[in-house]
């Protein structure tokens, strides 16, 4: 019998270290929790007993009971597992888990509950912002040491090129045949002084281009690995992270892109925020190809808050994002340097140059990532 199944499931469930959820399918596709683990209950901080005979809407904040709601219909419908990345708010603070949802299928055909597994992932994800954070800046670094050695090289080869050259005259015959008629001599302590001149000048002319050759080969190569996102997926659980009530309206794209997931997870999260924050209701963000490179793919996000004051640049706010500590753990400024250091940029974005349906009379702040659109996705949500 059903029930049995799903009886014989829960008792299993319990003698299992690792996290798990047991779903009841009821009429018209609604979803009942019958069980959490002693594993999950443990890392998430619920208990079982809290949710037991309730659905998704009777427990969780609006937005998150959509975004759950949501993947239990994928895999209800598709009849087969699913697997995905989320990030959840829970009492013992935000945890990342990689989610497996696999249907339990009944004799006759019929879903008849769904078992979730979920692996915590929250060190991992951590260490890859760390990471991503660590690279950023070590660029950073590197391209203001270059630049450096590069200015000082410019300032010093100059002045040794002139004291070669000078040292070469002195050795050569320098009467012009016309108004003088005696070769410049130079005694034999002289000439082995301008000698020593000579090659010391030389010497440091090549030990400055070596140090130049050294200070481009430390330039990092891009470590960006472009995967396919689920836009509609992330921003979901984004959402569900920044307005965990349902307060705001987002309008976002959704469909596939071929990006670098972490950036995409740490910039636009950051802008959802700042969003949230500032604005008053109302929050959009657009996706199109860059028009500069059609190798990178352009984010604006908008609201209806205040904005920026007229002719303010990103760096006014960069400092000042540093010290509203956000809850992410990465200000404007980080986000913008892990973009830069991929080859993209960051920037305050002409409303006058935007959409007229993109205008929300608020902030807008723009960034390109490479990555590319799935052919049929990324349509507006």
């Amino acid at each position: 019998m059903p029930q049995q199944r799903l009886a014989d499931v829960i008792t299993l469930s319990d003698k299992l270290d690792l996290a798990i959820f047991i779903l009841e399918v009821g009429e018209d596709e609604t979803f009942i929790f019958r069980k959490l683990n002693s594993s999950h209950e443990k890392i998430s901080g619920l208990k079982s007993a809290d949710l037991e005979g309730k659905t998704p809407f009777d427990v969780l904040p609006p937005r998150m009971a959509e975004n759950v709601q949501a993947k239990y219909l994928t895999c209800l419908r598709s009849r087969a597992p699913l697997t995905y990345e989320e990030v959840l708010q829970f009492p013992t603070g935000e945890t990342w888990w990689q989610t497996t949802l696999s249907p339990m299928v009944f004799d006759d055909g019929r879903v008849i509950g769904i078992v979730g597994t979920a692996v915590d992932i929250t060190v991992r994800k951590q260490q890859e912002f760390r990471d991503a954070k660590a690279l950023a800046d070590l660029r950073k670094l590197n391209e203001e040491i270059n630049t450096y050695t590069s200015m000082a090289a410019h300032d010093v080869r100059g002045p040794l090129r002139k004291i070669k050259v000078i040292t070469e005259l002195l050795f050569a015959d320098m009467a012009d045949g016309s108004e003088s008629d005696a070769p410049l001599t130079l005694g034999a302590e002289q000439k082995v002084l301008a000698s020593s001149i000579g090659q010391i000048a030389d010497s440091t002319l090549k030990h400055v281009d070596s140090i130049l050759s050294y200070a481009r080969a430390l330039e990092l190569p891009s470590d960006a690995t472009l995967e396919p996102v689920d836009l509609g997926m992330l921003f979901a659980d984004l959402t569900g992270l920044v307005d965990a009530t349902g307060s705001f309206d987002f309008d976002y794209p959704a469909g596939t892109v071929i990006a670098e997931r972490i950036i995409l997870q740490i910039a636009l999260r950051n802008l959802l925020e700042n969003a949230v924050k500032f604005g008053k209701a109302r929050c959009r963000v657009s996706l199109t190809v860059s028009d500069q490179a059609p190798e990178f793919l352009q984010f604006v996000a908008s609201d209806d808050g205040p904005g920026f004051a007229q002719g303010a640049i990103l760096s006014d706010q960069s400092a000042q994002s540093r010290l509203q500590s956000p809850t992410s753990g990465f200000g404007l400024a980080s986000a913008q340097r892990m973009i830069e250091s991929r080859g993209g940029k960051m920037w305050l974005a002409d409303p006058a140059l935007m959409p007229d349906d993109a205008r929300l009379g608020g902030a807008h702040v723009a960034f390109t990532t490479r990555g590319s659109i799935s052919k049929g996705s990324a349509q507006e949500a």
